[in-house]
């Protein structure tokens, strides 16, 4: 479920853009200033922020920089008027769009929902060919690319790699990579597992001192 991080004083400014969102299977955390906390509300684990320029303007481009610290994701400011000058000058800062207050809620969920699709698609297009030393691998189209030329991947070995990216820097259990690869079959076992992954470690290996 997608997150979005709402932060003002005047929650019900959101209200009926909150609503959208949930039916859009969204998820909305609106909270106070007064109250946030960085590490407390996480601001790296959100894929939108809304950040209400409720104060003086020293006051709203310290706040501004603290959110962009930790933030990995758009950050629209919203304020009730600001002239043109002042617009450019957060957006300079690091945001990526001003609306105005009052505006129209489903408007504005549409374009983020918009923007955060296609920063997914354009996610996914850019990692289709990962890169891991000298070994490259091309998703895509179930490739294998080492100093030894091309190998293609057979429709489990693309299972299992796709798995053990997907959940990069984490410990991956035998339990949950049978499930994804195999789903319920009756051929999931931890011997055909096993031969598999050896199967496919023989095809990563590009020299002696590079291993997988």
């Amino acid at each position: 479920m997608k997150s979005i991080l709402v932060i003002s004083k005047e929650s019900n400014i959101f209200n009926e853009a909150a609503q959208l969102f949930c039916l859009e299977d969204y998820h909305v955390n609106i909270i106070s200033i007064d109250l946030f906390d960085h590490e407390l509300y996480q601001i790296n684990s959100y894929d939108f922020i809304l950040f209400h320029l409720e104060f003086l303007k020293k006051t709203n481009e310290d706040i501004l920089r603290f959110i962009m610290m930790d933030a990995k994701c758009p950050i629209f400011v919203l304020s009730k008027s600001l002239d043109e000058a002042e617009q450019i000058h957060y957006l300079k800062m690091g945001a990526q769009f001003y609306v105005e207050i009052p505006f129209s809620a489903s408007l504005l969920v549409s374009q983020i929902i918009s923007i955060i699709d296609f920063m997914n698609r354009s996610q996914t297009n850019i990692f289709k060919i990962y890169r891991f030393g000298p070994v490259s691998i091309d998703l895509e189209n179930r490739k294998i690319i080492n100093e030894n030329g091309k190998t293609h991947m057979t429709t489990v070995e693309f299972k299992i790699l796709n798995v053990l990216i997907s959940y990069k820097d984490q410990i991956v259990s035998k339990e949950k990579l049978i499930h994804r690869v195999w789903d319920h079959s009756n051929s999931a076992t931890d011997n055909a597992l096993g031969i598999h992954i050896a199967r496919l470690r023989k095809k990563l290996d590009c020299c002696d001192a590079f291993q997988l």
